[in-house]
């Protein structure tokens, strides 16, 4: 089983931006990403939602996070347009 881990970065002064000496990425674990792999296993949960719209969203959210949805809501241009 994978945890969360706690990282406390009260401490750490703001100030450059996240690279700069005082940023937060030094400090803060990156994972490695492979983005062909990546975008192989997202593609065809994409195409489900492409090709069959909302009923694919509401099965597919079943079944990765186990929640069933009712009603979806969207901004009108969105749902029309998919922007």
């Amino acid at each position: 089983m994978r945890v969360l881990t706690r990282l406390d970065l009260r401490d750490r002064p703001s100030g450059a931006g996240p690279s700069g000496p005082s940023g937060l990425a030094g400090v803060l674990p990156r994972a490695a990403v492979d983005v062909e792999a990546a975008t192989h296993a997202v593609r065809p949960v994409l195409d489900e939602v492409r090709d069959r719209g909302a009923e694919a969203v509401r099965e597919l959210t079943l079944r990765f996070d186990g929640v069933r949805l009712g009603e979806l809501h969207g901004a009108r241009a969105v749902l029309i347009l998919g922007a």
